[in-house]
């Protein structure tokens, strides 16, 4: 199904539509979500696809209205069947629906509304997904910042790295954002690490603290924290290696932890 193409609509689509209509539940789903990438352009896919709102079987009804996310305020069914989605009994379900709902989170305050409870979902995955989808809206939404803030200790490592990302949006703006996330530099966890160094480098440059608690992941077991930590403090304009790319020491096979040097401006 991922063969479906905008030429393929247009040359097939009698075909298309009937795979739309196909008596195998997996077929129709599969069509659904290769439709996706075409509903804003074409008014003939979105046609097509509004029946699927309905469909008997609960995951081509997930892939249909995840599809037609995109055009969310525009067809007040669409934004029925996400909303209704982020209540299903199946957990893939709601985190699907979260994420189709993530670029609805700014501009609506019926989805941030639906989203927020699911930050306290039975489901981890949804959790996740949920944090994500409203990463949307932190710098604009102090209520959004305070109810994910929670999941920033939570025991689930996917869930704190998750929301590490998604509260990266307002660290600038916020010192309590802040604050809770400098201690997540020191997780035993390298992903939340490296997702808390990724969230903090937007304001490196204007705070020393999150500067001096970036420093000792240049000397991080872990490659990929050593290289956002550096990503970081460069993008902010701080120079790590003077006298070398700094993807070029990471490629060199003798690593050596002493040649980090002090940080200095350019």
């Amino acid at each position: 199904m991922g063969q479906v193409s905008a030429a393929g609509w247009v040359n097939n689509g009698p075909l298309v539509t009937s795979l739309l209509k196909d008596e195998d539940g997996y077929i129709r789903q599969g069509t659904a979500r290769a439709l996706g990438d075409f509903v804003k352009d074409s008014p003939e896919v979105r046609t097509a696809l509004l029946p699927l709102l309905n469909d008997k079987i609960g995951d081509v009804r997930w892939a249909t209205a995840t599809a037609l996310a995109s055009c969310f305020k525009e067809y007040p069914e669409v934004r029925t069947a996400l909303l209704s989605l982020l209540k299903d009994k199946k957990g893939y379900r709601r985190s699907g629906a979260a994420r189709a709902l993530e670029g609805c989170v700014k501009d609506s305050t019926e989805v941030r509304t639906a989203l927020l409870p699911l930050l306290k979902d039975e489901d981890r995955y949804v959790r996740a997904e949920t944090a994500r989808a409203l990463g949307g809206c932190v710098k604009d939404s102090p209520e959004v910042r305070t109810a994910l803030l929670p999941l920033l200790k939570y025991e689930n490592r996917m869930v704190s790295r998750a929301t590490a990302m998604a509260l990266g949006g307002c660290v600038k703006d916020s010192p309590e954002v802040r604050a809770a996330l400098l201690p997540l530099l020191k997780d035993e966890s390298w992903m939340v690490r490296r997702a808390t160094a990724m969230a903090l480098g937007g304001c490196v440059k204007d705070f020393p603290e999150v500067r001096t608690a970036l420093l000792p992941l240049l000397k991080d077991k872990i490659g990929d924290v050593r290289r956002d930590a550096t990503t970081a403090l460069e993008k902010a304009g701080f120079r790590i290696f003077p006298k070398y790319k700094w993807w070029k020491l990471f490629k060199r096979w003798s690593w050596n932890i002493s040649s980090v040097e002090d940080l200095s401006r350019d």
